[in-house]
């Protein structure tokens, strides 16, 4: 038997949690410095749910590879904030 467990069809394969507050604010909201604010918007743009979306199906993808659905097709049902410019322009690996 394969040491990897899939679900079988129709089942929730993983489910993402939010990103909300892994990202933390500054501090005293009112008196941060620029600084403090600047690095807080570099640091949403790289940690949040599309970005963390595109990482768990690509792990996805390699799992199921690894438990020999090479050749099978990965459908994904997501909700349309799934349809932006990250998720849809992410690269993917090219498989002959």
């Amino acid at each position: 038997m394969s040491p990897h467990v899939s679900p079988g069809p129709g089942q929730h394969a993983r489910t993402a949690h939010p990103l909300r507050g892994s990202v933390a604010r500054p501090e005293a909201v009112r008196k941060a410095k620029p600084e403090a604010w600047q690095a807080y918007r570099e640091a949403i743009k790289h940690h949040n749910l599309s970005r963390r979306f595109v990482e768990t199906m690509g792990q996805l993808r390699l799992e199921l590879d690894l438990a020999g659905g090479e050749k099978k097709i990965l459908v994904l049902a997501v909700d349309g904030s799934f349809c932006n410019r990250t998720c849809l322009r992410a690269p993917r690996t090219v498989r002959s």
